[in-house]
């Protein structure tokens, strides 16, 4: 097994893709071929983290599985492992470690279908639409990452079964929740799209963002990108130019990231290409205006403020910079009263 492991500034992934035999000589690993930050200053405020996962050149999964059959297959007789259909490529997420979760969650993310005839050919999309894999997760205390591995494997025959044993593992785990989340619950409803795509022969990909915090009220900003090629084992390094990338994030006050500019700035196209846009949002006060302003209002926007602080939704500085403006809300109420009963 080849595994990567890459440090970024507010997201850990480390990335594994095997053949699922100890056998194959080579095998598909991911190789880091850029990351950079943009330069702005993140103060403490900045404590949210969006992550977007866009995957390129879909198509090329079966020139790369077909490059690693014939590695393994030069001088040698003819593997077993080889003679087992390979029926897809599964990639998963593993969000590791989180509070709100109480422990590791593993999201399917995609399950490209893989056909043969001469050769093997992936029936997938040419163009994967953006996956939000994280909206506005908190980082809370002191760390300023949350530890993740984006996982895949090529399914044969043989282990197929670990498709069912991934979606019984995390059921087991979501029944021990006594309260669980609406990330637990749409989790739910992707490993009941998972199995179907399974039973079905169909493509699956995720479509539900680890989301914790439904309000509106953030300012997000482009963290950093970081990109990965999926290519052999056998293969030390491959060019992949980035000058327009960079270019683009060092002159620009406010980047935006899209598959559209990506796909502009990134002309590679010869094996499958995963893009990380990791971002970090702070959290905007909800406006106040004068007219609204009653002792009700107070009351909801005061319980919904303790609410959010003590499930970590916000840290400490926000809830006291919360508190006083909920203070001078109070004083101002009364005075309104007071305006009223004078008038009276």
């Amino acid at each position: 097994m080849k595994i990567t492991k890459i440090s970024l500034f507010a997201l850990i992934f480390s990335f594994t893709l095997f053949s699922g035999t100890a056998a194959a000589q080579v095998t598909i690993k991911t190789l880091a071929v850029y990351k950079k930050a943009v330069d702005f200053n993140f103060s403490s405020e900045w404590q949210y983290l969006s992550t977007d996962l866009y995957l390129f050149n879909t198509g090329k999964f079966g020139y790369l599985i077909n490059q690693i059959v014939a590695a393994n297959n030069v001088g040698k007789k003819k593997k077993k492992w080889q003679q087992e259909t390979i029926q897809s490529i599964f990639i998963k997420a593993i969000i590791k470690d989180v509070k709100f979760f109480g422990s590791d969650m593993v999201y399917p993310i995609y399950n490209l279908k893989v056909s043969k005839d001469q050769d093997y050919t992936t029936q997938a999309s040419a163009n994967v639409e953006v996956i939000r894999l994280i909206d506005n997760l908190p980082l809370t205390g002191a760390k300023d990452f949350i530890d993740a591995e984006l996982s895949g494997q090529i399914i044969t025959q043989k282990n197929s079964n670990e498709f069912l044993r991934l979606v019984a593992t995390q059921l087991q785990n979501i029944s021990k929740y006594s309260k669980p989340n609406v990330a637990i619950l749409d989790l739910v409803g992707e490993l009941g799209k998972f199995i179907e795509s399974k039973t079905t022969g169909k493509q699956y990909k995720f479509s539900s963002t680890i989301r914790l915090y439904e309000d509106q009220d953030f300012s997000k900003r482009l963290h950093s990108i970081n990109i990965f090629v999926l290519l052999p084992s056998s293969i030390e390094k491959i060019n992949v130019t980035t000058d327009n990338l960079t270019n683009y994030l060092n002159t620009t006050e406010y980047p935006i990231i899209d598959q559209k500019k990506l796909r502009q700035f990134l002309n590679f196209r010869r094996y499958p290409m995963i893009v990380i846009a990791n971002y970090k949002s702070r959290y905007n006060s909800q406006p106040v205006i004068g007219d609204q302003i009653n002792f009700d209002y107070i009351a909801e926007r005061k319980l919904k403020v303790s609410n959010a602080y003590q499930s970590e939704l916000i840290n400490k500085d926000t809830y006291v910079q919360e508190n006083m403006l909920i203070s001078y809300l109070e004083l101002f109420a009364r005075f309104k009263l007071d305006i009223n009963n004078y008038k009276l």
